[in-house]
């Protein structure tokens, strides 16, 4: 009965990550300005919800959605070096199509996680906890 309660309060309060992009698109070879395209790249977002796997291998939501923004979508900028709710990660580099110079970035946007899970997602994306315990060795010269 507890099992059944639970699964209805994930299933109705999904945690998901959007993505947007940015398209720039160069200007002609006469002086044109280049333009900007923007929008959803997956405006229904992708889940962070543990399935069965990913539970026997002890992965949280934290845990799936840092791998998801290092590792599939390489978004590992966040918006601000301070913690606050609404942060979003962006690429660093964009994906360049080299037959049209087309060259976009995209930007990652936590959806339903709580305040707490958005900061431990910040902490690893930022490896503040390694900046941390790299400070307390330097301060006392070990």
């Amino acid at each position: 009965m507890i099992i059944k309660k639970f699964n209805e309060h994930v299933i109705n309060n999904d945690k998901k990550i959007i993505t947007t992009y940015e398209k720039i698109i160069p200007g002609d070879d006469y002086g044109d300005e280049p333009d900007i395209e923007n929008g959803w790249e997956d405006e229904d977002g992708e889940s962070m919800i543990p399935d069965e796997y990913d539970i026997e291998d002890g992965l949280t939501i934290v845990d799936k959605a840092v791998d998801f923004l290092k590792n599939k979508k390489y978004t590992t900028e966040p918006s601000s070096n301070m913690f606050h709710p609404g942060i979003s990660y962006s690429t660093t580099d964009p994906d360049i199509d080299y037959h049209t110079g087309e060259e976009t970035y995209y930007t990652c946007h936590l959806d339903g996680f709580t305040q707490e899970e958005e900061y431990e997602i910040w902490k690893k994306m930022t490896n503040l906890e390694q900046k941390q315990f790299n400070k307390t060795l330097k301060k006392y010269n070990l």
